[in-house]
């Protein structure tokens, strides 16, 4: 008998000791359920079910999208997913740069990812990236030898909307992958 009352009260605590992410998934409406197979990736099974990896990511309170195995069940959530982007931090990184490589403010990822600190991220951190500002007329995707100016007369905007709308401090320094919030409104010249 007071094996079973330790065995009661052991799991009762484990229960209790849950992580809050795993209780997220509970409050999403799941459309269906994937058992995951052998060989198979998040991409595949998001592209099965037309959702986002992150979407999928987001439902499961999946650490690491790299790392599903057989047999594991997943959420496929019905509503919108909350993060666009999953950004896994790397070494140097801070939320300001990958702010400005998804169009978004730093506000915004700190809002959504409870971050107490902003100038305390760590690698391998998974952070949610939220969908960029209504503001933007388009987000591009730089490609490599594309410049600031060639991108601005593509969109029909200054160079300095572009700066600002994405807290860009060195004009001459964009890179290939990154995203940039191309303004709607562009000021006066």
């Amino acid at each position: 008998m007071k094996r079973l009352v330790l065995v009661s009260l052991i799991l009762a605590l484990l229960i209790a000791a849950l992580p809050a992410g795993t209780a997220r998934a509970e409050t999403v409406t799941c459309k269906a359920y994937h058992v995951v197979q052998r060989g198979e990736t998040l991409t595949q099974i998001a592209n099965r079910y037309e959702v986002s990896v992150a979407h999928i990511v987001q439902a499961n309170g999946i650490r690491n999208p790299n790392r599903i195995f057989p047999g594991q069940r997943l959420c496929i959530p019905d509503a919108p997913p909350i993060c666009e982007f999953i950004h896994v931090v790397k070494r140097g990184e801070t939320l300001s740069r990958i702010a400005r490589r998804y169009g978004v403010s730093v506000a915004d990822i700190v809002r959504v990812n409870g971050i107490a600190n902003p100038n305390r991220i760590f690698p391998g951190q998974m952070l949610c990236i939220p969908e960029p500002p209504l503001t933007c007329q388009a987000i591009h995707v730089v490609r490599r030898g594309e410049t600031l100016s060639a991108i601005a007369r593509h969109y029909g905007v200054r160079v300095a909307d572009i700066v600002r709308a994405n807290g860009i401090r060195n004009p001459n320094r964009i890179f290939p992958g990154q995203r940039l919030c191309i303004p709607q409104v562009v000021s006066s010249p």
